[in-house]
């Protein structure tokens, strides 16, 4: 079966998206803010929901349709054979996006969506009333520019819920999120990678999982694995190519530091869930006693922001002393996302910069370099 996927991410993480689904062997079919358009057969809906570390979510493109009044609307939904998707008794639960479109009610457009999935069921089926109680079947509505896209969702739970991180620390950044920062940095893998303000340990995690190339979503379960109209086979065989790849430890080289003992104690947990804690390590070490003892590697992280859980003042005194550390090594480049605006004033003027989404915070990713 031949499908057109659609891969949500966050705002200003396509690029490597995009990269991740063209390593994978899919064609890329458009690109546009916050998702990355690809062409495929079924087991990629199993390969990407296991293997894309930046996407939120995996979606089918199910039409594409001029949808400028209700009509139009109705007949574009009631034209797809919801039949060969929606099973029996599967509950349809539609939600809806509209921009800059004539149909600017939400709601209506939702609803009208519903009924006519209902309606088409109905006549292609030959039963008197749709009862659901089974499956869910997430159907999104999207007008853009009286242009109506009809997806569903198969991802289910969102795909930064890897299903490691039983705890976390006061402001934890998203898996996919930590994932995009790694991958935009120019960590090779080989060489230390080390968090200073690494809360509940989600960036060392991430890039341990990177490192031993595990899956990032092969301890948890995708809504599409209940739909009868994939075949079952795809997610044996994405699993089992997912286990394949996995490489072992050889030692500990990515390191996650924090100045709470407890918060590093989550952070030990999270890694034992995740089956990363033989190459990574986490330590109760405050900035003002931390030291590099490599002579090169990589710094990734997210420092406490003042809009967040720390005041300016004290995330000033913070970059200095990561600053004044990061100086005295030639060979280390620092990677921070943060939302201050003034952050080049105080830490210098960056070889790259790239607007990120942390949440719904706007922030910065400043990229320097000291080879």
């Amino acid at each position: 079966m031949e499908l057109n996927l659609v891969a949500t991410c966050t705002f200003g993480l396509e690029s490597v998206l995009k990269r991740e689904i063209q390593q994978l062997g899919y064609t890329i079919t458009g690109t546009e803010n916050g998702r990355v358009k690809f062409s495929s057969d079924e087991l990629a809906v199993a390969r990407a929901n296991l293997f894309l570390r930046t996407a939120d979510r995996i979606h089918i493109i199910l039409k594409e349709f001029r949808a400028d009044d209700f009509d139009l609307l109705f007949e574009g939904v009631k034209s797809v054979e919801w039949e060969n998707f929606i099973g029996d008794n599967g509950r349809i639960l539609v939600k809806g996006r509209s921009k800059n479109s004539k149909i600017h009610s939400v709601p209506v457009a939702q609803s009208m969506t519903k009924k006519a999935i209902i309606e088409r069921l109905l006549q292609k089926t030959d039963k008197k009333e749709i009862i659901e109680n089974g499956t869910l079947y997430p159907v999104e509505i999207e007008l853009d520019n009286d242009i109506a896209r009809l997806t569903m969702d198969t991802s289910g739970e969102p795909l930064f819920k890897r299903g490691y991180r039983e705890e976390t620390g006061e402001a934890p950044i998203k898996e996919t999120l930590a994932a995009g920062l790694i991958l935009l940095s120019d960590w090779n893998g080989s060489e230390p990678l080390i968090d200073p303000f690494c809360g509940s340990g989600t960036i060392p995690i991430e890039a341990a999982m990177i490192k031993k190339r595990m899956a990032p979503g092969l301890n948890r379960h995708f809504l599409s694995m209940k739909w009868n109209f994939l075949d079952k086979k795809i997610w044996n065989l994405a699993v089992e190519e997912a286990l394949s790849m996995i490489i072992s430890g050889e030692e500990i080289s990515i390191y996650g530091y924090d100045k709470d003992p407890d918060v590093i104690m989550k952070a030990e947990r999270n890694s034992i869930s995740a089956e990363v804690d033989d190459i990574v390590s986490f330590k109760n070490v405050e900035i003002n006693l931390l030291k590099l003892k490599s002579d090169y590697g990589v710094i990734v992280t997210n420092p406490p922001y003042g809009v967040r859980i720390g005041e300016k003042s004290e995330l000033d005194d913070l970059l200095f002393r990561l600053s004044d550390i990061v100086g005295k090594k030639n060979h280390w480049s620092t990677n921070i996302i943060t939302d201050l605006p003034s952050f080049e004033e105080k830490f210098g003027l960056a070889a790259h910069k790239k607007k990120l989404y942390n949440g719904n915070i706007k922030c910065y990713y400043y990229s320097y370099s000291n080879n």
